[in-house]
This record gives C-alpha cells, structure tokens and sequence, in this order.
C-alpha cells in the first residue's frame, strides 16, 4: 500500500536556498468516490487521513481545485475509478444568483419586499418593485392570472401608488 503526503506550500529560491512560503489558495469542500484498483492511503493537509482498501471509499476532502486534480490523478494512477462532486456554486450559478438577488448591498424598501409576487431584482436604479418598473401590460396581465398580485399589491406597507 502506497503512502503519499499532498502540500499546498510551493518552494521559492532564496540565495544558497530553498524556503517554503505559504499561499492564500480557495478551498471547497469535495466529496470524493473511490472504486476498484489498489489501495492506498493519503493525507492532504488539514484533513484526516484518507485510506482506500481497494473496494469502495467515500471521503470529504477540504482543498483547492488543484490538489482536487492532483488526487484525482493519484487515484487514477492506481487503477481507481475516481468520481468527485462538490456542494458549492459553480461560476455559472454564482452568476445567476447574483443576477436574480441583484446586489447585496441593496437596501429595500421593506422587509416584505423579497418576498412579495412584484419584487423583481433585475429592475434598476435599486427600485425593485414591478409595481412601477414594469410595462403596465405585464402588470395587468400579473393581476388577471395571480392572486397573489392582487393581494400584495394591496397589502404593500409601502405602497406610494396607494396613498394618494
């Protein structure tokens, strides 16, 4: 059974030297599937050590994206079927919530706003509300077809459109 040691730190010349440095590098949480191939064991780390006997092995593993490829081809050179998945967002997910939260920063008008059928955080100018961002045909068409529309247009604790 093989042993192996995986180290995040990188080595830079120093005169007459070497000397490690620590980087700042992202870290995700993996999952990982071992099946079949030779057993081994390995420790990244940060993180418990991992052991294969040769069947099927489950491991959480903190690292970054490279030590997740650089053990992924360990594993693959022992003959490992070898499958990893994280729980994190993808740069593609972390997009599209960020295009459908909008900012972090915003400020609504009330607490109610996120959660009502008119809030809408693709509308600018941090005026969220489809009350007075949207085309007025898609406003009708929202109280003709939702319930809800009709109820939290009503119910809205600030509704300027009401108050006149």
């Amino acid at each position: 059974m093989e042993s192996w040691t995986y180290s995040e730190s990188s080595l830079v010349q120093v005169r007459g030297g070497t000397q490690p440095t620590d980087r700042i590098v992202p870290m995700t949480l993996w999952t990982f599937q071992f099946r079949g191939g030779e057993p081994f064991t390995f420790q990244v780390p940060w993180n418990p050590l991992i052991e294969h006997k040769g069947s099927m092995s489950v491991a959480h593993i903190l690292c970054s994206q490279a030590t997740k490829d650089t053990i992924a081809q360990f594993a693959q050179d022992h003959e490992v079927i070898v499958g990893f998945w994280s729980e994190g967002q993808t740069k593609e997910q972390e997009a599209e919530r960020v295009a459908m939260l909008g900012d972090p920063e915003a400020v609504y008008l009330t607490a109610k706003c996120p959660e009502c059928f008119w809030f809408d955080p693709r509308l600018t100018d941090n005026n969220f509300c489809g009350v007075e961002g949207w085309d007025r045909g898609f406003q009708m068409a929202g109280c003709q077809v939702h319930e809800r529309a009709v109820h939290d247009l009503f119910d809205c604790p600030a509704a300027r459109w009401n108050k006149s």
